[in-house]
């Protein structure tokens, strides 16, 4: 089974990244809609990457 991958993790919010932490702990999401409520398994290794720019070397002649 494939991961999920966040790409550019940095880009999303705080908020955002710990909405999905409930479902990560209990293993599973409730969706309710008015037709009724349902339960789904939410087990998954979530990968998040960024990309390292130049200037975030310390080395590097451009960092700040």
């Amino acid at each position: 089974m494939p991961s999920p991958s966040v790409a550019e993790a940095p880009e999303f919010t705080g908020k955002a990244l710990d909405s999905l932490r409930q479902p990560l702990e209990a293993g599973h999401v409730v969706v309710a809609r008015s037709a009724g409520v349902v339960r789904l398994p939410a087990r998954f290794l979530m990968v998040a990457t960024c990309a390292l720019s130049v200037t975030d070397r310390p080395e590097s002649r451009y960092a700040a």
